[in-house]
């Protein structure tokens, strides 16, 4: 439930987003990791409150606040510094 309002909310603020920052050098996207912990914070208020809309409209900023850049080709392989340190549990 909480994905299906979280992606709702996303693309309502996604539209918003690239209508307002055309100036900027790099094309922009909802960080989608802090919307999701602040839906996560009022998920519970945006239910039980009398007023949803505030809530809905106070998200909304946050979420437009919250911009990350596009950028092609920052595909980068991972590196793994020391695989071994890794405790892994042996039953003999």
């Amino acid at each position: 439930m909480m994905t299906n309002l979280h992606s709702i909310l996303i693309k309502d603020a996604q539209a918003t987003v690239e209508i307002t920052k055309r100036h900027c050098k790099y094309p922009v996207k909802i960080n989608k990791n802090t919307s999701a912990g602040r839906l996560k914070i009022n998920l519970v208020s945006l239910f039980l409150d009398n007023d949803p809309e505030l809530i809905l409209i106070r998200l909304h900023t946050h979420f437009i606040k919250d911009v990350v850049p596009i950028r092609n080709g920052r595909s980068f392989k991972r590196q793994r510094k020391n695989v071994q340190s890794k405790a892994s549990i042996n039953l003999h």
